[in-house]
């Protein structure tokens, strides 16, 4: 019976990541800040709006 040989690792260049992590950088966190303001102000705009509009009738 011939004697069992270890594997030997194969050796793999690193591949670095394509993209990066846009909340890692400073202009992703400001771009996440502006679209969560503007969400919620055109979320607040719209509840107003239907309110006036409401009291008006």
């Amino acid at each position: 019976m011939p004697n069992s040989k270890k594997r030997v690792k194969k050796q793999t260049q690193h591949v670095a990541p394509i993209t990066k992590n846009i909340v890692k950088t400073r202009w992703g966190r400001v771009v996440i800040v502006v679209l969560a303001l503007s969400f919620v102000l055109s979320g607040l705009v719209g509840l107003i709006y239907t309110l006036v509009m409401a009291l008006q009738t």
